[in-house]
């Protein structure tokens, strides 16, 4: 559970670090994913292209969640860690 905390923390505002700067991209590369699964030529029927963009969608959400959850985790790491530092500091 701590680390579904961290990933949570770190896809959000965190003091002297701003917003996570890849969840925007996150979207771009989802849509992406479904305008490409969306042009497939070889399925031609309306539901086709509605499950081709759907399943290009969740491709993609699923490569690139990985990495933003990677990245979230040891942003928030980082974080937990330098407030660790500090609050010794100070003692």
């Amino acid at each position: 559970m701590k680390i579904i905390g961290r990933i949570w923390r770190g896809l959000g505002y965190l003091e002297g670090y701003g917003d996570h700067p890849g969840v925007g991209m996150f979207w771009i590369f989802c849509f992406m994913g479904a305008a490409a699964g969306a042009s497939n030529k070889t399925i031609t029927t309306p539901t086709g292209h509605f499950i081709g963009a759907a399943v290009g969608f969740l491709l993609m959400a699923l490569f690139m969640g990985s990495i933003l959850c990677w990245g979230a985790h040891d942003r928030a790491k980082e974080y937990d860690e330098g407030l660790e530092r500090r609050r010794k500091a100070l003692l």
